[in-house]
């Protein structure tokens, strides 16, 4: 392996992750919006998905979360469900949540 496939290695995996940031934050930002499916499905589906990317995206989710609620108090319940539901599954989360 020479040092230009290593170079594109890295870069194609941080590209990767820069998607994989991008699309959390998008799931994020939208939950709660109409959909076909129930409020209560969409969180526990959005919990499911945040869960199994908390080890790598941790503080990006962290950091999304404190703006949202900050930026958008009209979903204020919605992103402290969210929250709850990822605590009662990572019993640090809630305390980092606040803490951040």
């Amino acid at each position: 392996e020479d040092g230009y496939e290593r170079l594109h290695r890295k870069r194609r995996r941080v590209s990767e992750n820069q998607e994989i940031e991008d699309r959390l934050e998008s799931l994020i930002l939208r939950v709660g919006e109409k959909s076909s499916s129930s409020l209560e499905s969409n969180l526990e589906g959005l919990a499911s998905v945040l869960e199994a990317d908390l080890s790598t995206f941790r503080v990006k989710i962290l950091r999304i979360l404190t703006e949202c609620a900050i930026r958008m108090p009209e979903k204020c319940t919605i992103y402290a469900t969210l929250v709850g539901l990822l605590n009662a599954k990572n019993y640090n989360f809630g305390g980092e949540f606040v803490d951040y």
